[in-house]
Parts: C-alpha cells; structure tokens; sequence
C-alpha cells in the first residue's frame, strides 16, 4: 500500500501564526495541493498530522474519501506506527512545500526515492541543507520500516526531517531536480504570510488568462474571479453563487421578454454573462485534473445556446409587429455569424475576434444602446456587417500570408 503523509503543524511567519498547510495559493490551500499530489500518485491512505481538527481538514477528509482515498489525523507521531507496515511505501511532503505535481511524479516513478536540489541554490531558498552538495526539495518516497524506527525518538522531534535523515541513512537514493524550477517558482518552501501571498498573486497571473479589451464584460469577470481567488476564504462556494446567479439572472430576463421589459432583459441577460464568466474563471483555475462531471458537462453545453435563445426573444419584443420578420432575421444572423468566428480556427482569426464574439454581453450591450434609440433592427444588421468583414479581411489576410 502507498500512504501519504501530510502534516499541518509547521506555522509561517506572520500575524495569524496559522498552520501553513491552511496557506492559500491561488485559491488552493497548500494541503489540497498536497492531497491533488498524493492522490495522482496513487496513495490508497492519506494522513495527517495535526494538532487540532478545524474545518479545513474535515474537507479535505471529503476530498480523499470522495476519491477513493481513506484520511486519517493523528496528534502523535506515535499514532503513524499503527497506520504504516514494512512494505508499505510512504509519500512525505513538507508543510511548507509547493510543488510542480508533473514534475514530482516523474521524479518519484522509479519507486523510493529523495528528491534534493544542489545546496548552493536551494539553501538559499529556505530548503533542508542535507550536505556540502545537496539540499532536500520537501518531497520523499520512502519504506514503511522507516516510520517503525521513527516511532522510537521521543515524541518533541520534527517528524519529517527525522524521516529524512533515516531515509539517507538507510541508502533511499537521492535523484537530483533541475535548479530552473526554483528560478520559476515552480518548487517553493513557503517561509513568511507574505511569501504566500507573493506567491498566489504571481501563480494567478500565470494561470488565470484575462479576456481581451474587445470583450470589456468578460475581460471584467476574468479580473473580479482572480481578485476572488486571491482574497476570498472560500472560492469554491464563490464559483457556485456565480453559477446560481447566472441561471437565475437568465430566469429573469426571460420573465422580463414575457412582460415586454427588453432593456431590463438585456441588462439581467449581461449580468447573468458575467456570473458565468466568472464563475468559470474561477472553477477553471481551482479545478482539479480529471474529466468534468456529466451535470458539468450538460451545464457547459447547455448555457450557451439559452443566452442566444433569451437574447433573440428579448431582440423579438422590442420591436413593432411591422418589424418582427426583419428583427429575428437580423438576430439570428448576428448570432450565427458569431458562433461562425467562435468556432473558427486559432490560427485563422485573431484571439481578440474570438473572445469578443463570444462575449454575448457585449451584444446585449449594444441591443440596449439600439433599444434606446429605437434603431435595433439597424443596429444589428450593421454589427452583421461588421462581423462579416472582419472575418473577409481575416480569410484574406491568412491567404496572403500562406501564399
């Protein structure tokens, strides 16, 4: 059996004096990055060593269980010799250690084994100096014999850099990593609060891609979900209220067709756009890897083609009898000539065109403005046109470069 052991009792430097497993980064806590780890290199039990057991443990016992995973927290050391046998491989990470998961599993596929860096880099960087030449990179796959001897060194010892010194003395091969994944913050030891929050904010902008200016509402989403990771104790629960809101938004604009009110539709029908956006900003960058579920699936494919129908019906009230023929032609046009650019290859169009005829609350954006001025109907033939050029000077422009 593979087990993992994780510990959350290490606290950073800083004002909370929290343990630094709860840390967040990115809008992870550095211990669900650290189950993510266990669990995608196949460990069948999952402990914890903690003084305590606050909220964020229970979940993550959700987490591990709702994987397949058994989770157990332990408060002694001596309690891990009851949970670990001989042949067991036991996975050991430090509390403070963030990770490149690819990288650490390709490292460790080998079997047992103590990843390190060269000291002259890693020390520095507040990594375990293990001699002259090497440091330890917080991560170690070792035999479950080592945590029978560790149960025999009182109970006040560091736990983890006890298990590391057994491993080098019982000959674990060491396999070196690259110096370039400290240079690009893909492996850092947390030491301060600020350190973690450093971190998040660089991680976000690294991960998390903002919508360009032509799709202003989206590009806003993109900004407000980054801001909402970075600073929100619970994103996943703020990524739900943003899925919620937008259905619910979407409720309303159709209720607003209904009673003929297009320009309260049109504004429910952005908002419900930028609910989603960035609910999907942040589901994407918190996600773990793995296929969605099927409602997420059902969900992703579904949303769009609702927003266009809401859109052609709100588009269909707000016009005179006289003029509902050339209206719902107009809007069905538009709307297929954006999901034409949508769909159209990354090389053949510019990411900005794709984005903005995505952006469907740009759309409801200029049907307020036309409603306004009692043009619709020419406001949205003129957008047509203005799409089908686009896409002509595009296709032109891909010609001529590939001739």
């Amino acid at each position: 059996m593979r087990i993992a052991f994780l510990s959350a009792v290490e606290t950073l430097q800083g004002d909370s004096m929290a343990p630094a497993g709860f840390a967040r980064i990115g809008g992870r806590s550095i211990l669900q990055r650290h189950l993510d780890l266990a669990l995608a290199l196949k460990c069948e039990r999952i402990v914890c060593l903690s003084n305590e057991l606050p909220s964020q443990l229970i979940q993550l016992q959700h987490d591990a269980e709702s994987a397949g995973s058994q989770f157990q927290v332990i408060r002694s050391i001596r309690m891990l010799s009851n949970l670990v046998h001989a042949p067991d491989e036991v996975l050991v990470i430090s509390d403070r250690l963030i990770c490149d998961n690819t990288v650490a599993a390709e490292a460790s596929k080998g079997g047992k084994c103590v990843l390190t860096f060269t000291a002259k880099d890693a020390v520095a960087a507040g990594f375990e100096r293990i001699d002259s030449e090497r440091a330890w990179a917080g991560f170690m796959l070792i035999g479950g014999s080592l945590i029978e001897r560790l149960a025999e060194h009182p109970e006040d010892i560091d736990p983890i850099s006890t298990l590391l010194r057994l491993a080098l003395q019982s000959g674990t091969k060491t396999v070196a990593l690259e110096s370039e994944l400290l240079a690009d913050q893909r492996w850092v030891l947390i030491q301060t609060e600020d350190d973690a929050w450093v971190l998040s904010e660089h991680w976000l902008k690294e991960t998390t891609r903002i919508s360009s200016a032509f799709a202003p509402i989206s590009a806003l989403a993109d900004f407000s979900g980054r801001a909402v990771l970075g600073r929100h104790s619970d994103p996943v629960q703020a990524a739900v209220a943003g899925k919620i809101l937008s259905v619910t938004l979407l409720g309303v604009a159709g209720i607003c067709a209904w009673f003929v009110q297009p320009l309260a539709g049109f504004a429910a029908t952005l908002l419900a756009v930028f609910s989603s956006k960035f609910a999907q900003t942040v589901s994407n960058t918190i996600s773990k890897p793995g296929p969605r579920s099927r409602w997420q699936s059902v969900r992703a494919q579904l949303q769009p083609p609702t927003v266009d129908a809401v859109l052609i019906l709100l588009i269909s009230v707000s016009v005179p009898a006289a003029l509902l023929s050339a209206a719902l032609f107009a809007a069905i046009v538009v709307i297929g000539m954006m999901r034409i650019v949508e769909n159209l290859p990354e090389r053949a169009v510019p990411r900005a065109l794709v984005e903005s005829a995505s952006d469907r609350s740009t759309l409801a954006i200029f049907c307020m403005t036309f409603v306004l001025f009692g043009k619709l109907v020419v406001g949205i033939q003129l957008v047509t046109v203005i799409l089908l050029v686009l896409i002509l000077v595009q296709t032109y422009r891909v010609k001529l470069t590939a001739a």
